[in-house]
């Protein structure tokens, strides 16, 4: 999983195992190790509410998607999914979910992303 933190937006970024986990067991979940007892850990988790929003604790950042949105996108064409969250002080937090698609240009990393709609075009 793939997470990007730009100013006021978050962007998780899935491979094809992580959407399955995250439909069969409605989570998902990476951590990136700083030291041996400190980690920031980031995922998704399935909630019964109706509306993307992003949760944080000592320990990391979750995206709360609505449980319903899960398998129509896993099973699905759907790229990805967004919304905003309410950040306080006049400032809005934009979320974005995607599939991680493989690159044009192949990398040994890419190797469980879903392949690229464009490929065949180049």
């Amino acid at each position: 999983m793939k997470l990007r933190i730009k100013g006021d937006s978050i962007r998780l970024r899935l491979t094809q195992t992580e959407v399955k986990t995250l439909a069969e067991t409605g989570a998902v979940e990476s951590a990136m190790r700083v030291a041996p007892e400190a980690a920031l850990a980031y995922g998704l988790r399935a909630s019964g509410g109706g509306d993307l929003r992003v949760e944080m604790d000592a320990r990391g950042v979750t995206v709360l998607v609505p449980e319903a949105w899960i398998g129509p996108w896993a099973g699905g064409d759907e790229v990805g999914f967004s919304g905003e969250q309410d950040a306080g002080d006049g400032r809005t937090l934009a979320i974005l979910v995607e599939k991680d698609f493989a690159c044009l240009h192949k990398r040994p990393d890419e190797l469980d992303a879903f392949p690229n709609p464009l490929a065949d075009s180049v």
